[in-house]
């Protein structure tokens, strides 16, 4: 894969997730769940999507960028590393995330809604790298193997979770009021 290439999936990624970030994040919905208040929520909630599509989107795109280009099999196995430890800092957030609810009516119910997307991600990040794993590295298929795994990328913001569900005005005003949801959950109105 050309320098090129590579480039553009990171720009492709970076333009992919970031629309997510509107969406939704999280982890699956845990018995050990605390409620929080709505600002603590919103706190958390923006702090683990700003840390995906920021320091570990960053990272893995370093590290995928860093890929060897003159051999297919340490390309693959520096790709797969890449993005192996992208979806542990992924599952690291999630758990985080997945420790708190908003302590409001159906909190649990608007936690789970937000966790969707990020799940979505991580299991389609998942399935992409046991394909790519599979490809023969020295195939004459490896370069449409490459481009499948790209592709996988740059669909993760095509379906989303619809969030006209949180009518919570205390958790939508709670996530307008914190400055570092502002970029990732604009919350026009109010």
């Amino acid at each position: 894969m050309s320098k090129l290439g590579r480039a553009a999936l990171a720009l492709v990624l970076v333009t992919a997730l970031a629309p997510l970030a509107g969406v939704a994040a999280g982890a699956s919905v845990s018995a050990k769940q605390k409620p929080v208040s709505e600002a603590k929520y919103a706190k958390v909630l923006c702090s683990t999507y700003n840390s995906v599509i920021g320091a570990d989107l960053d990272a893995f795109t370093s590290a995928y960028n860093s890929a060897p280009t003159d051999d297919p099999v340490a390309y693959q196995t520096a790709a797969v590393t890449a993005t192996n430890d992208f979806l542990a800092q992924l599952t690291k957030r999630k758990t985080k995330l997945a420790k708190v609810y908003p302590d409001v009516d159906d909190g649990k119910k608007i936690a789970k809604v937000m966790a969707k997307d990020l799940s979505g991600i991580q299991a389609k990040i998942s399935a992409a790298l046991a394909k790519f794993q599979a490809a023969d590295a020295n195939g004459v298929a490896f370069q449409a193997d490459v481009a499948q795994f790209e592709v996988a990328f740059q669909l993760l913001g095509v379906d989303s979770t619809d969030l006209s569900t949180v009518t919570d005005q205390d958790v939508i005003g709670a996530v307008g009021d914190e400055k570092t949801c502002k970029e990732i959950f604009p919350v026009v109105g109010g």
